[in-house]
């Protein structure tokens, strides 16, 4: 797992995708362990950097994460197949605000444009 993890980091690096800091991940994944979060809600996947680890926090995880940028989005599902997570992690191709999900999340996490947050909450 940790070559390819260091592959997605490279990847972006090359390419200005912003992926989250290893404190930061280490505290959520904390928190899911902590809590018992058995379902995550991600609005931004980008690479699917952040939802593949926090699957890893817990075998039980299941997320659903929504992105809306093409690219991102391919290589997200890409990189998702690597760690064969298909099974526990739902990739949405749509702008967030288009989605409408009925489904209970213990946990949301926002990692979309920062000046949308209050838009995000909103919705």
């Amino acid at each position: 797992m940790n070559e390819t993890i260091k592959e997605m980091e490279r990847y972006a690096e090359a390419n200005n995708v912003p992926i989250i800091e290893r404190d930061s991940i280490n505290f959520v994944n904390k928190y899911i362990q902590m809590n018992n979060v058995k379902k995550i809600l991600e609005l931004g996947t980008a690479i699917g950097y952040s939802a593949i680890l926090m699957a890893s926090a817990s075998e039980d995880v299941e997320i659903t994460t929504i992105e809306r940028d093409e690219k991102r989005y391919l290589e997200a599902v890409k990189n998702i197949k690597k760690f064969n997570l298909e099974d526990r992690i739902t990739l949405l191709y749509k702008d967030a605000f288009d989605v409408n999900l009925t489904e209970k999340f213990d946990l949301i996490f926002i990692d979309a444009a920062k000046a949308q947050n209050t838009r995000f909450f909103e919705k």
